[in-house]
């Protein structure tokens, strides 16, 4: 028979390895990387070997670059934004760049050169990510949408064939549209939120810009800051909300601020199609500014369109009053083409794909 002094021993050597054997119960934890540059992705996988599995951690986290991932490195850098993740779906973004401007409000980032402890302080975040177990968050509702003829009558005139530059006079501001560069220019004070208030505007054609207190942004910036400011969802025509949208390239935005705040919707559309009402459940945003965003893209023909039901068609009213010069008729209006159906969408209807 065992002694009493022996059987203790067992008896906590025991309790000690059953204590060791659930400290190893881990969770498995995998992420990926899109990047143009291999050796970042080798990299990545080097650092990830060496601090995957922390003795202070209950994830061990592995690489992978197919199927579920857990959370996903976007490379930022060296056109990224042409780099589509593909079929990659994961739970979590990780903003990769040397530009700290461009990582400057990510909740998760990695700055280059990737050093270990950069990983490792990555790694920590994303174990508190997971292991606090979300809190349940109220997902956007699906609500109606407007149309803005306001909005779909600045898109018709930058579509013009005719023309240079035009005055678009609001009543309480005026602002001037470059058509050839898809440029508008605004004064530093312009109340936006009146003007997406709606109403009508006038439209003048003018030899040019005159010099003063005025700021040039992007198209793009206009339509997602219009929309942004706006009292009422809105969508220019030939978007729905039953449509399922996918971009073919990142929107390129004048201000930087728009760029930083889109990161996660632009990552998002361009490994995937999804309906508005899904993205915004998806990313835990507003629909407003899902639709914001998907405005800016259609007016610089990056959005990929797949209708599940016909358009809206457009109000036979407009709601700009063009003033043209002498001798020149006014310019029609019109929803224009879906974005999709560019150079590449007509190359595609002819070869039957």
């Amino acid at each position: 028979m065992l002694s009493a002094t022996l059987l203790c021993v067992l008896v906590h050597q025991g309790l000690f390895a059953a204590s060791v054997c659930a400290s190893m119960k881990k969770n498995a934890r995998v992420i990926g990387c899109v990047s143009s540059q291999p050796q970042q992705v080798m990299l990545l996988k080097s650092l990830l070997s060496i601090a995957g599995d922390r003795a202070d951690s209950g994830n061990v986290w592995t690489y992978s670059d197919s199927g579920h991932l857990d959370a996903v490195v976007m490379d930022f850098d060296d056109g990224s934004s042409k780099a589509t993740p593909g079929d990659l779906d994961s739970d979590v973004m990780v903003a990769m760049s040397r530009d700290l401007a461009i990582l400057s409000g990510q909740e998760f980032s990695l700055h280059k050169p990737l050093r270990s402890r950069d990983v490792v302080h990555l790694l920590e975040l994303l174990d508190q990510h997971f292991d606090a177990g979300a809190m349940p968050v109220q997902k956007p509702q699906p609500i109606a949408v407007e149309r803005d003829e306001r909005l779909n009558a600045i898109l018709a005139l930058l579509r013009r064939k005719n023309g240079r530059f035009l005055l678009l006079d609001f009543g309480v501001a005026g602002a001037f549209i470059d058509i050839q560069s898809q440029k508008v220019y605004l004064e530093h004070d312009f109340p936006l939120a009146v003007v997406a208030g709606g109403g009508h505007f006038n439209v003048a054609e003018v030899a040019a810009i005159p010099p003063g207190r005025h700021v040039a942004i992007s198209a793009a910036d206009f339509f997602y800051e219009y929309t942004l400011a706006a009292k009422q969802a809105s969508l220019v025509d030939g978007l729905s909300l039953q449509a399922q949208y996918h971009i073919r390239q990142w929107p390129q935005f004048l201000k930087s601020s728009n760029t930083k705040a889109l990161i996660k919707i632009s990552a998002y559309f361009s490994r995937r199609k999804a309906t508005i009402n899904a993205a915004a459940q998806d990313l835990l945003v507003g629909i407003q500014q899902i639709e914001a965003y998907l405005n800016a893209a259609y007016v610089q023909g990056l959005l990929m369109v797949e209708a599940d039901v016909a358009p809206v068609a457009a109000s036979p009213s407009a709601s700009a009053s063009v003033v043209p010069l002498a001798g020149r008729a006014p310019a029609s209006r019109s929803t224009g083409p879906v974005a999709s159906v560019g150079l590449f969408g007509k190359l595609r209807q002819k070869l039957g794909l």
